[in-house]
């Protein structure tokens, strides 16, 4: 249904007592929990973990409850829902949704489609209708200035303030500029292998945090958020996407730099040469880290291929598969599927 200014204006404000609400009972939950659970500090501390999390995550968004609009009819049911996309998901005390979560299936809508005939894949499978409204708003610390109805998400007037603002902005703020083809590797499988290609300041890091968010939202039924690892180059860039990552709705994800991960699966502490201290090094004598021309060579390349090829003859074993005199695979399958 189509809304005037003023219309949207009270849905806002309407919205914004909602979040209020949910923030004051959120907030009364936190300070019971330990009353609750002082027999249990383990689930305690978990509980305490979950509420401030949530807690954090709707103050965050208080300031500007949503972002845009979707109006679908879907074919099946030839009801209109009307919703309004959000970094978080909100439901009022009736389970209503007040707000969708940009990760929900239905908001993918809001970043593949245009208007008239859409499609989005939801668990229970292919929901077909008709997207009849895709709308953007600009709402700045509870006001709402202005909104504009479009048909792709990559409009040059609202893609300007986020071209426009610090880095750091530009990699929280994302979520409302999300673009089609950025959209299809954020959403990917979860069991699909991705390599993304770009130059520097091309987005990458960006999409892949968000990919992150997308995943840890869809799968938390089945895996918790701390199972996930990001890897970082260095130290610098783990600091910087620490910072990001609780606004985009994650905690207890991993981020390591690849020394880390080797120190933690050795169980071995070490320390490596820095940087700076290689190309002192290198200045000063050329031949003090000549293993670091030699990493980089194609002789280099050449001798682990010929090493990892060497490696899978000899796992793959000489015989048939047999177990308790039952031939299970052949040891010509073996070697067809284990060597290239």
């Amino acid at each position: 249904m189509e809304k005037t200014f003023q219309e949207e204006k009270e849905y806002l404000e309407k919205t914004l007592l909602h979040f209020e609400e949910i923030i004051e009972d959120e907030e009364l939950r936190l300070k019971a929990l330990p009353r609750m659970y002082s027999n249990d500090p383990v689930l305690l501390a978990s509980l305490l973990s979950q509420y401030n999390t949530k807690l954090e995550t709707l103050k965050r968004c208080e300031n500007k409850p949503y972002f845009a609009r979707i109006d679908f009819t879907s074919d099946e049911t030839g009801k209109e829902e009307e919703c309004y996309i959000s970094k978080v998901g909100v439901s009022d005390n009736d389970n209503n949704l007040v707000t969708v979560d940009w990760r929900a299936p239905i908001a993918s809508l809001y970043y593949d489609s245009n208007i008239g005939e859409a499609s989005y894949l939801a668990p229970e499978g292919l929901i077909k209708g008709t997207l009849n409204l895709k709308r953007q708003y600009d709402i700045k610390n509870k006001i709402l200035n202005s909104f504009q109805d479009v048909d792709t998400v990559s409009n040059d007037e609202i893609l300007k303030p986020y071209l426009n603002a610090s880095a750091d902005n530009r990699l929280k703020n994302i979520v409302s500029t999300i673009q089609s083809e950025q959209n299809k590797i954020i959403r990917n499988p979860l069991y699909n292998n991705l390599i993304i290609q770009g130059v520097a300041g091309s987005g990458k890091t960006t999409v892949a945090l968000h990919r992150v968010a997308y995943l840890v939202y869809n799968n938390r039924q089945n895996i918790n958020a701390n199972q996930y690892l990001v890897i970082g180059p260095n130290k610098f860039f783990i600091n910087y996407i620490s910072n990001v990552l609780p606004d985009l709705d994650i905690n207890n994800v991993s981020q390591l730099t690849y020394d880390e991960i080797v120190k933690k699966l050795i169980n071995e502490d070490f320390n490596l040469i820095s940087d700076k201290n290689k190309l002192l090094k290198l200045v000063l004598n050329p031949n003090e880290l000549f293993y670091q021309h030699l990493k980089v060579s194609i002789s280099f390349k050449n001798k682990l291929d010929e090493f990892i090829k060497d490696f899978d003859k000899m796992i793959v074993p000489d015989s048939d598969l047999i177990i308790k005199g039952y031939k299970i695979i052949s040891n010509k399958v073996i070697k067809k599927y284990m060597i290239v």
